[in-house]
């Protein structure tokens, strides 16, 4: 079986990564896969992406990035994942990587005119989302860590709607055969979110329990995608 390729489009703050590592260490750290199974490949840095022989799938990082910067490492990134699509290689956008799915196959994004969204936020799944391979088994209204200043406007053509939020009406998307956005951030735990909270939208300490949960829904997203993804057929 193939590496899982993660796309690291951005670095967290300095202080957290200091303390619990960066966006792709959450990412394996949710994975419930070893860490030898992953090749992580900065594409701010990188100019040539790897070949897609050996590749088992691919996820794409958060990001402090703005997908409307339509950077020269954003658009080789987008045409990375138009290949993967074509060869029906399993992709999982998180966040950034999520409107950066949407970018590259023909869809809109831009800032969210209903402002951030962040903290501990409830996911409601579209009729079809419940019936998708990511989320099915899964309860339809669920609480999962937002922060997020930009979001889809319009998906891309051919795309499904999988969820939504009060914010925002594309939390989550499926473009066959193997494309999945989510809005969300699956790799965040409670010290990872009470950071950006503190730190990011300056919310004071005091105040911090409140935009999180200690019933949030533990779905194992990211461990979810991998597992109903492993015998995905590549062309």
């Amino acid at each position: 079986m193939g590496k899982i390729v993660i796309l690291k489009t951005g670095t967290t703050f300095l202080e957290l990564r200091r303390r619990y590592g960066d966006f792709e260490r959450w990412v394996i750290q949710s994975s419930g896969v070893s860490e030898k199974e992953f090749k992580v490949i900065d594409v701010r840095q990188n100019h040539i992406l790897p070949r897609f022989n050996g590749i088992r799938a691919v996820i794409v990082t958060g990001s402090h990035a703005m997908v409307t910067e339509e950077s020269g490492w954003m658009k080789q990134t987008a045409s990375f994942l138009q290949q993967a699509r074509e060869r029906s290689v399993p992709v999982l956008g998180i966040c950034f990587g999520h409107q950066l799915l949407a970018l590259a196959f023909g869809g809109e994004a831009g800032d969210n005119l209903k402002g951030d969204e962040f903290g501990a936020v409830k996911v409601t799944l579209t009729n079809e989302g419940g019936k998708n391979v990511l989320f099915r088994g899964r309860p339809s209204e669920f609480l999962a860590f937002m922060s997020h200043r930009q979001t889809i406007f319009n998906l891309p053509p051919g795309a499904i709607n999988l969820a939504v939020t009060n914010m925002d009406k594309h939390a989550a998307f499926f473009l066959p055969p193997s494309i999945w956005g989510v809005q969300f951030h699956p790799e965040f735990n409670d010290r990872i979110m009470s950071y950006y909270l503190k730190k990011y939208y300056n919310i004071p300490a005091s105040a911090v329990a409140n935009y999180l949960s200690p019933s949030n829904d533990k779905l194992n997203l990211i461990e979810h995608f991998l597992q109903t993804t492993s015998d995905y057929q590549l062309k």
